[in-house]
């Protein structure tokens, strides 16, 4: 019975261990989340900034929070939004031709207008965005 007790302890132990080595989320961004079944409801009208992730990706977290951040004052034009590459969006990663994450894409009511592929810079975005609200 004790040897019983004992293998109960370090068992809780062991999982107290992983869940403190487990990482938190890398960034709490205000993009909304789409998905495949919300991707083409989102970006049908206006500009729409679509950003293709995966989790835990720091060149992904990079962008991200430079897109939020360009977000945070013109969301009442503009839609920004995230896809999670990683969540069953093969169908639109190929109809858009999305090989490499981070990557953005520009809507305008519904069709495709620019992309970028990579990390840019926030002055570069910003510009990007200038030009492509016209």
């Amino acid at each position: 019975m004790m040897a019983f007790i004992i293998l109960l302890v370090l068992c809780q132990l062991v999982s107290n261990n992983n869940r403190a080595n487990e990482e938190p989320p890398l960034y709490d961004s205000s993009l909304i989340q789409i998905d495949s079944l919300s991707f083409f409801s989102s970006i049908r009208s206006g500009v729409c900034f679509v950003l293709f992730y995966k989790p835990n990706s720091i060149p992904c977290e990079n962008m991200e929070k430079k897109l939020d951040r360009l977000a945070k004052d013109r969301t009442k034009q503009n839609h920004f939004f995230k896809i999670n590459t990683a969540d069953r969006c093969n169908f639109i990663t190929n109809q858009y031709n999305v090989s490499g994450v981070p990557n953005i894409l520009i809507f305008k009511d519904g069709k495709e207008k620019k992309r970028i592929m990579g990390i840019i810079s926030y002055s570069n975005l910003e510009m990007i965005y200038q030009r492509e609200i016209k």
